[in-house]
């Protein structure tokens, strides 16, 4: 912001300075405040709180004096809050210096009481890690091996165990766990809840005879033991695009406004050019490679179906020649490569009856045993790593030369195995 305004003529820097004293003075401090805490502070994406710090900046920047006061003032409220948000905090304090620098005029008693809150709070927390019952286990363990995380501890930090996961590129077969067929549709069972931002297709080796012309995808966030769940459950899938594709396209690109969440993905091949000439085409037998005539289809060299699948040999006797194989997916008529721009996410199953209810209490238990499981582990690691970091200070203080004794070697490599295990 403050690169462009220099470029803004007098006349379009006015009208921003007035559309910033109309926001302002329009927007409640209580609202404001909970603006600040969700999209600064709570955000677990790095981008939006960056975005969000610009936007206050420009609010301070082209305010009023009473509504930069305002403003400042806001932030300091939160400022007590903000041991809570750990790494999440880093543009809020990048913004508030911002504004304390910009306010030369501030008297030196406003000056010292802000310079008493900041440190103030410092102190405490600093008195908080020091006087953390596994802090000297921490202290001892940086210098017998390397770690990059407090194991130890039975109520983690929810900022520290939430990290920032980014968008990545993957193909579509990468993410599945499970996948069905119709004649034109395939059906994704996702290896779990994803958040999905693009979608790409590509596709190859065209062949006229029959060419796609309408794709459709659509999505579910319902967990279900096989995806052939909802193959006839219309009402559970939700259409997220459809794409008209021109004859002989080679790639098709979805971009989703809002990223959708799926546990499971469809792809139809809803349409098809039309082509007249395809019942009097020649095919090539599967078994033998002879050129038969498409009518009747069979081999008068060794009698094959030359409609059966060239991959896995199904012959499908509902449908002479479908676009995909309901046994295996090859397509004869041309190859798809599916990636999608995505990245994993949280997502449960809605409670709309009774054994929704009851799926729901049952995976609440589960996780529950689990976690309870996962504590106790983590209670009985602290004890065998207090043993082995006492056994190596006697060893250290019996000797003064670095340990490389048997007994030494021993405690530090017990000391390393423990803190692996942990």
């Amino acid at each position: 912001q403050q690169q462009q305004q220099p470029m803004l003529s007098a006349s379009q820097l006015k009208k921003c300075k007035l559309l910033a004293s109309q926001l302002t003075a329009s927007v409640s401090i209580q609202l404001l405040t909970t603006f600040v805490r969700s999209f600064l502070l709570e955000s677990n994406n790095s981008r939006i709180r960056s975005l969000t710090r610009v936007f206050l900046q420009a609010l301070n920047d082209l305010g009023t004096d009473s509504q930069r006061e305002r403003l400042t003032e806001l932030l300091w409220s939160l400022w007590p809050d903000l041991p809570s948000y750990g790494r999440k905090a880093g543009q809020f304090v990048d913004l508030l210096s911002c504004f304390i620098a910009s306010k030369s005029d501030q008297i030196a008693a406003e000056a010292q009481t802000h310079s008493e809150r900041a440190v103030q709070l410092l102190k405490t927390q600093n008195r908080l890690l020091a006087r953390h019952r596994n802090s000297h286990i921490y202290t001892s363990l940086q210098g017998l091996v390397e770690f990059d995380g407090y194991y130890l501890e039975s109520d983690p930090c929810l900022v520290c165990n939430n990290p920032e996961v980014t968008y990545q590129s993957l193909k579509l077969s990468s993410l599945k766990s499970d996948m069905k067929f119709t004649t034109t549709c395939q059906l994704v069972k996702l290896s779990g809840s994803y958040s999905i931002s693009k979608f790409v297709a590509r596709i190859s080796d065209v062949r006229r005879t029959k060419m796609v012309r309408t794709i459709n995808l659509y999505y579910s966030n319902r967990t279900v033991q096989s995806v052939i769940e909802l193959k006839n459950k219309r009402s559970m899938w939700k259409q997220a695009k459809s794409c008209r594709l021109s004859p002989g396209q080679a790639d098709m690109k979805v971009d989703f406004p809002l990223p959708i969440v799926a546990c499971n993905f469809v792809i139809e091949f809803a349409d098809f050019y039309a082509n007249y000439q395809a019942s009097s085409e020649t095919l090539q037998c599967p078994r033998c490679s002879a050129q038969v005539n498409a009518n009747p289809g069979i081999c008068g060299n060794c009698g094959e179906n030359v409609f059966q699948c060239h991959k896995c040999r199904s012959i499908n006797y509902d449908e002479k020649d479908p676009f995909l194989c309901i046994s295996c997916g090859y397509c004869k008529f041309a190859r798809f490569d599916f990636s999608v721009t995505s990245r994993p996410c949280c997502a449960v199953d809605p409670i709309e009856n009774e054994d929704d209810r009851k799926k729901a209490n049952s995976a609440i238990n589960s996780l529950l045993e689990r976690a309870d499981k996962v504590y106790k582990q983590l209670v009985t690691n602290r004890e065998p790593l207090e043993r082995s970091l006492a056994d190596v200070g006697e060893s250290s203080g019996e000797t003064e030369r670095p340990i490389d004794s048997e007994t030494g070697t021993q405690a530090a490599t017990s000391a390393a195995a423990a803190a692996a295990a942990a």
